[in-house]
């Protein structure tokens, strides 16, 4: 008996005629050895069903526990800043901060980076939690005096508003902020 792959009645080119008798006289382990040549269906069933369709429930999975999840907001972007100075005298943190200044926030997911274009801080290193924007660091000056900066977003006004405070570890009271986003990445030339 032949094995179930060769049918000498199939006519097919010279090259796969001669192949397929070329494989018919070789002895394969297995499957393709004279006399076991039925091949075991729930085997195959088996091995279908773990190469396939074990990866797809997988991916199923993976899209169900990930069908809740949001982007973050973004807040990424140059931001005109008003800062308010408290009235004590005695903060030179804030003191050089009165009026405006320019502030550029980079996002990468809830991880966020502040840069002022004050020389006085180093950058912020801070996250943002649904609105809520909180980052720290210390000043560029080299004093002992850190940064706290606490911000809240309004993504619903045109152009986006954000409002909070600069907190000194050197100064009793914080300076106030309001913020106007100027630019995002996309109209600046930046990217996400």
């Amino acid at each position: 008996m032949s094995p179930f792959w060769y049918n000498p009645g199939v006519r097919g080119n010279v090259c796969t005629t001669l192949f397929v008798k070329y494989l018919s006289t070789i002895d394969f382990p297995g499957a393709f050895s004279p006399g076991l040549h039925e091949i075991d269906s729930m085997k195959i069933i088996g091995q279908y069903i773990l190469l396939v369709g074990v990866p797809l429930l997988c991916m199923l999975g993976v899209l169900w526990v990930g069908a809740d999840l949001q982007a973050p907001q973004s807040v990424n972007g140059v931001w005109a800043i008003v800062i308010t100075s408290p009235g004590d005298a005695s903060c030179e943190s804030f003191n050089a901060w009165q009026g405006d200044a320019q502030l550029v926030i980079s996002q990468s997911g809830n991880a966020l980076t502040l840069q002022f274009n004050n020389a006085s801080f180093a950058h912020l290193d801070g996250w943002l939690d649904g609105l809520e924007i909180t980052a720290q660091g210390d000043t560029a000056s080299g004093s002992a005096a850190s940064i706290r900066f606490q911000a809240t977003v309004d993504p619903g006004s045109t152009p986006e508003k954000m409002n909070g405070m600069l907190i000194s570890s050197q100064c009793p009271e914080a300076a106030a902020l309001d913020g106007t986003r100027q630019e995002t990445p996309q109209t600046a030339g930046g990217t996400h």
